[in-house]
């Protein structure tokens, strides 16, 4: 019962050995795994935050490049808007000396249709004069027939006078168109003035002759040679208009030269006019093309901002979660640390029980000899029960090992094992098991029993405990099944 007990006792402390090395383990482990993971979603947000700032970066030179090229497009664009102005200018000037020429082809139009009108008026006063000088050479005949007819020569008188008063009047006429150029005609007007003025002296003359024949010859004869002198004056004044007529058609033919070169420049400033105007309306097309792709460039400038802003509040937002995990993997880093020391103290504990367990085997051991001394001496008959080396089922295992292990901590030996019940029908108790540790040279270095209380059957038991003290760490450790204090009834 006392033997029993002590088992129990030493099962139950190395449950609870094992019970802290499994949280130790797991604990640890999953300190860990956690640790781990922390340091991967670490690390994934540093390669993200690397890739946006790597992104960042493109971003950046992306805008730097549409900042430099919206400059560009709009130096283009100033340049262009200079140019439209100065074309427009040059527009401008050539508008207005188109107005300039044709206001200069205007006033030689109008020149030239004055020289036209004087040179009609001259042409027509030429005419008169011949008339006139014919007049006065019929003149000078009838006064030479007068001269021998003083009769007849008296009527002719009348006549003359009549003659020579609508020659007056018509010098009179002659000379108010002769005023309308007066720069021109005033030797004219002085010249036929006074003729107008000897054909009145004549006229006078003449009706004073008329009242005295003789004195009327004497002044025929005198007004035949003034008749002469007239006639001569108005062949000189025919000469002089005929080069006047000469002077004003040459002039008309150089203003309508002028008037030619005048229309050709018009024409000119006119092609030159559609082609600036022609220009400024591709350049208004560059400027507006200019412009769109400049308002799609700010466009694009602002999205990328926007998504730079973006990027970098994702970057502080990983900078914070790395700060976070960081602050996490150190907390359980610290954590991982003070339990380490709590297993090293468990450690020390599990030592100190080690130790306890094992003088406790020496008190069972001296406890089993003493009872089994009581036991002979009283029971001298009654043998007691070997251990089983074999199942009752002939030819078959009682117990099959699965699984072993061991590990050596602050000297000791410790072993893990998995047994299998092969009976189906009975329980084994008491089962024992020799775990036996060897050098490499295949020396024992430590040898114990381990009995464990019952395994039921067809059951799967797990098993660790201490199998002793050792100085070295063994090659190889033999766990081997040894045999039972019994089986259990059948079931």
């Amino acid at each position: 019962m006392k033997k029993n007990l002590a088992i129990t006792v030493i099962s139950i402390l190395a449950v609870i050995c094992i019970a802290f090395g499994v949280l130790y383990f797991t604990n640890n482990a999953d300190k860990t795994k956690r640790i781990q993971a922390l340091e991967a979603d670490a690390a994934q947000r540093s390669n993200q935050i690397d890739t946006l700032n790597a992104d960042v970066a493109d971003r950046t030179t992306q805008i730097t490049g549409l900042q430099a090229d919206v400059t560009d497009k709009a130096a283009q664009i100033e340049t262009l808007t200079a140019d439209t102005a100065d074309k427009a200018a040059q527009i401008e000037t050539l508008t207005a000396d188109t107005a300039d020429k044709a206001t200069q082809i205007e006033t030689l139009t109008a020149d030239t249709a004055d020289k036209a009108a004087q040179i009609e008026t001259l042409t027509a006063d030429a005419a008169d004069k011949a008339a006139q000088i014919e007049t006065l050479t019929a003149d000078t005949a009838d006064k030479a027939a007068q001269i021998e007819t003083l009769t007849a020569d008296a009527a002719d008188k009348a006549a003359q006078i009549e003659t020579l008063t609508a020659d007056a009047a018509d010098k009179a006429a002659q000379i108010e168109a002769l005023n309308g150029n007066a720069q021109e005609a005033a030797q004219r007007i002085a010249a036929l003035t006074k003729a107008q003025t000897e054909k009145k002296m004549q006229v006078r003359n003449l009706t004073t002759k008329a009242a005295d024949q003789e004195k009327r010859i004497a002044a025929l004869a005198a007004e035949a040679a003034e008749g002469k002198a007239a006639i001569s004056a108005l062949n000189q004044q025919a000469a002089s208009q005929e080069q006047q007529i000469a002077q004003l058609t040459a002039e008309g033919t150089e203003k309508a030269s002028q008037l030619e070169a005048l229309k050709a420049d018009a024409q000119k400033s006119g092609e030159s006019i559609a082609a600036l105007t022609a220009d400024v309306a591709d350049r208004d097309k560059k400027i507006e093309a200019l412009t769109a792709e400049n308002t799609e460039k700010e466009t694009r400038l602002t999205a990328l901002n926007q998504q730079a802003a973006e990027q970098e509040k994702q970057i502080a937002q990983l900078t914070a979660d790395i700060d976070g995990k960081a602050a996490q993997i150190l907390e359980m880093t610290a954590a991982a640390e003070k339990a380490a020391q709590t297993i090293e103290g468990l450690n020390s504990e599990l030592q100190e029980k080690a130790a306890q367990i094992e003088a406790l085997n020496q008190a069972i051991a001296e406890k089993d000899s003493q009872i089994e001394a009581l036991t002979d001496s009283r029971n001298a008959a009654q043998a007691e029960p070997a251990l089983d080396a074999e199942p009752d089922a002939p030819g078959e295992e009682a117990v099959t090992i699965l699984e072993t292990s061991f590990w050596v901590s602050t000297k000791n030996l410790y072993f893990k094992l998995t047994a299998h019940n092969n009976l189906t029908d009975r329980a084994l108790d008491h089962p024992s098991f020799r775990i036996t540790a060897r050098s490499a040279k295949g020396e024992v270095l430590c040898t114990a029993i381990q009995t464990l209380d019952v395994i039921e059957p067809d059951q799967v038991v797990y098993y660790m405990g201490l199998a002793g003290a050792i100085d070295e760490l063994p090659a190889a450790v033999e766990i081997e099944f040894v045999g039972t204090e019994g089986e259990g009834e059948a079931l």
